[in-house]
């Protein structure tokens, strides 16, 4: 017989759909028979017209992996169908559809049609296969129905499977009665009734199953035993009664389980030798019986209790190596990791515990305490992934209510939460927090799905709503500062630099160098931006706080900003660096703004020395212009009553600038230096130049000042007439009602001082009309009174 088979899993748990594909040969012609089983119903339809095509549709997910089969008799083709998914087979020979589930003895009606739903079906191909008959639709079927013979019995069979009857069956109903209590647990409940059926039916074919089920329940009850005397009336009774029983049955099949009761009651009585000798026979007359290696494992046991540790484990490694049982192999594995475990080598230990995982859950089940244990081992150790596991299946096999049930869930959900395994970790702690809402552990299992948000999926505004939560509900703990990571990332990718800006402080508090680049790269952003806009309140504030000067693009707006918001000291600073430049014209333009906040700060004769230096430097760079260097060595001079050398930069800046409003600032300032310090020539001679280049320009921003001052050195060498045309020009300009007042006045006087009264009139009068207090108003008053 050739064998195939494919498993395609459906669930989580242990339930599976399977298809299997025996084949045969009769008659010199091969055959093929596909069973397809699931713990669900399937539906199976032969194809309309089309017999040897048939679709059976199974509930639950395809496998990726699964793959379509192209085999000799058939196509086996695999297809998703919303939940569910279609396995179709075509075969390539005759074939039959049959509905397994459904026995012939348990059919009143051979003849009638089969349902199309069912936990098993068989498909039959090949050569000799008789076809399902099709319907013809034409005449009456009459069934035929057996009433009575539905389940024909020829009674019970002996040792050579021959019939036999005997008047007494009391016997059976207590082997069945005494099976079932074994089967429950019901260990102390068994002992009594195959005790009691031993002396009823001493001779029934069942009295050797009475003497198992007893020495079997005396073995569980003995396991149980908290009091060290009964366990030892266990252990004797299990000695005495199974030598009975071999000497009765030495042929019998179980006689290897029995020799193993007697040997675990010699180790429990700590009889060693008698131990060894029963081992001795069992691996000398019963080498391949599970029992043997069972008995093996006890005496391994009994070694690692008396801690004898390396030759225990050389015991549980030859069971794990040597035998074909899974049970016997997982339960030699676990014992080895339980070994592992002892001598802190938890890697091994893993590595153990893993095989058992991968290839017999189930046997976790069997100690779901010590199963228990184990994970907690592992857990306690870091070791999540492990744990996880095994909690799963204890999970998996408990029910709500069960004793584990409510650990095994959240430690489950708490040791996938710490292995990256988001998605499971928060469906399972999702589920314990829904079951178990007034546990005293909720708030570690919130705390745990707090974490977890970090690694879930979402839309930003989703994150930033929760960011801030996390951030509010655990200010100053680990998951606080770490959702506020996150929202200073998030919020650095969506580029709202103004709000990660908000976070500063905190941001700094948070010592994390990753979270204090995205803080210091938004400043320096919103720094340069600001130093572009002209904002220079937010560009201060900014470099400031986060000591980004040397991120700031434009060194020489910042400078000016630094200016504007009279912060010298850092101007100064700043100029400073730059004066050794590599670029020459840049230098010159840090030496003048050097001038220019020593100036600003009253360090005249500094400034001087850096206008000099700026002055000198320019002189040998094509292109370059010092005027601000001059202006402010300019202005220094002043300050230091240096007139005579502050007239030597007016020479320089009439060579470089020719006709400029700088120009203009210069002779105004001269010339009112000069009035108040009463150079009378410098005076007349600046305030004309002033008034001269504001006409060139078309200008009038220094007027009336720079006019009056002029008007006044003209009168005092008696220029009347020139001193009258320019009063009389500022008349014609827009200038503030003291000034006009004062202008008209002055006009006044000059006719007046030519002797002209009745052309004073005209000004006079109109002085006195213009409703504004003024001491000018007064002279008006006064000149009112001369000329009339």
């Amino acid at each position: 017989m050739k064998f195939l088979a494919l498993i395609i899993f459906v669930s989580v748990n242990v339930f599976a759909f399977s298809l299997t594909i025996n084949s045969g040969r009769q008659n010199g012609n091969d055959y093929y028979v596909l069973h397809l089983e699931d713990i669900f119903d399937i539906e199976c339809k032969a194809e309309q017209d089309m017999q040897n095509i048939y679709t059976c549709k199974v509930l639950g997910s395809l496998d990726d992996k699964i793959k379509n089969q192209n085999l000799p008799f058939a196509d086996i083709l695999f297809e998703k169908s919303g939940d569910s998914y279609n396995v179709i087979i075509r075969a390539k020979q005759k074939s039959r559809l049959i509905n397994a589930s459904v026995s012939l003895f348990d059919t009143q009606n051979p003849k009638q049609k089969t349902a199309d739903f069912s936990k098993h079906f068989t498909i039959l191909i090949g050569q000799n296969i008789i076809e399902s008959p099709k319907n013809s639709g034409v005449g009456i079927d009459f069934p035929i129905t057996f009433f009575n013979v539905l389940r024909p019995s020829i009674g019970a069979l002996d040792l050579n499977k021959e019939p036999l009857s005997y008047g007494d069956g009391a016997d059976v109903g207590l082997y069945l009665s005494i099976k079932k209590s074994y089967d429950s647990k019901a260990y102390t409940e068994t002992l009594k009734d195959a005790k009691k059926a031993l002396e009823i039916h001493p001779q029934s074919i069942f009295a050797s199953e009475f003497w198992l089920y007893y020495l079997r329940s005396l073995q569980k009850l003995a396991k149980r035993a908290t009091d060290y005397k009964l366990a030892e009336q266990y252990a004797d009774d299990i000695i005495n009664s199974g030598k009975r029983w071999m000497k009765n049955y030495p042929s019998d099949k179980n006689y290897p389980e029995v020799l193993y009761l007697i040997t675990e009651a010699y180790l429990d009585k700590d009889m060693t030798s008698d131990a060894n000798y029963s081992i001795d026979i069992l691996m000398t007359e019963h080498p391949d019986s599970p029992w043997t290696k069972t008995t093996i494992l006890a005496y391994a046991d009994a070694l690692l209790d008396k801690g004898k540790l390396e030759d225990a484990v050389r015991l549980y490694e030859d069971v794990l190596y040597s035998t074909n049982d899974l049970d016997l192999a997982s339960r030699a594995a676990t014992k080895l990791a339980d070994a592992s475990i002892s001598k802190q080598k938890f890697n091994d230990a893993k590595e153990y515990i893993q095989k058992v995982i991968n290839s017999n859950q189930k046997y976790f089940a069997l100690d779901l305490a010590n199963s228990m244990e184990q994970a907690a081992t592992f857990r306690d150790k870091g070791m999540q992934d492990i744990a996880s596991q095994i909690y799963k299946i204890v999970f998996e096999y408990s029910k709500r209510g069960d004793n584990f049930y409510e650990t095994a869930l959240r430690n489950l959900g708490l040791s996938l939460s710490k292995i990256s395994r988001t998605k499971e970790a928060y469906e399972y702690l999702q589920r314990y927090q829904k079951e178990f809402s007034g546990s005293e552990f909720m708030p570690e299992v919130s705390v745990a799905l707090d974490r977890l948000f970090f690694d879930l999926n979402g839309t930003n505004e989703e994150k930033h709503k929760n960011y801030a939560q996390l951030m509010d509900k655990y200010k100053g703990l680990d998951i606080g500062k770490k959702a506020l990571k996150e929202e200073v990332k998030l919020s650095f990718e969506e580029k709202n630099y103004k709000k990660i800006l908000g976070f500063g402080d905190q941001i700094l508090d948070l010592n994390d160098s990753d979270s204090t680049k995205f803080l210091k790269d938004s400043a320096s952003f919103l720094a340069n931006l600001a130093n572009q806009s002209g904002d220079c309140r937010t560009l201060v504030n900014i470099t400031n706080k986060y000591d980004l000067k040397d991120a700031i693009k434009d060194k020489f707006k910042l400078f000016n900003c630094l200016m504007r918001t009279a912060k010298y000291d850092e101007a100064l600073n700043l100029a400073v660096s730059h004066i050794r430049d590599d670029d020459l014209h840049d230098r010159v333009e840090w030496l003048s703004n050097t001038s220019r906040v020593l100036y600003e700060v009253g360090r005249y004769e500094e400034c001087i020395r850096a206008c000099d230096e700026a002055m000198s430097l320019a002189s040998t760079i094509k292109y370059s212009d010092p005027t601000a260097a001059i202006f402010y060595r300019f202005y220094s001079l002043l300050k230091l009553n240096r007139f005579e050398e502050a007239l030597s930069s007016i020479n320089a800046l009439e060579s470089l600038r020719g006709n400029d409003i700088r120009l203009v600032e210069i002779y105004d300032a001269a010339a009112k230096y000069a009035k108040d310090k009463g150079f009378d020539s410098a005076a007349l001679n600046y305030s004309k130049k002033a008034i001269d280049m504001q006409r060139k320009l078309g200008i009038n921003t220094f007027s009336p000042d720079v006019d009056f001052i002029y008007i006044s050195s003209l009168l005092k060498i008696a220029k009347f007439n020139e001193a009258l045309s320019v009063a009389r020009a500022l008349l014609d300009i827009n200038i503030p009602p003291q000034s006009r007042i004062r202008a008209l006045y002055q006009v006044a006087e000059i006719y007046i001082s030519m002797n002209e009264p009745n052309s004073a009139k005209i000004y006079v009068d109109e002085c006195l009309k213009m409703r504004l207090d003024s001491p000018w108003k007064n002279l008006c008053e006064q000149q009112s009174k001369l000329i009339n």
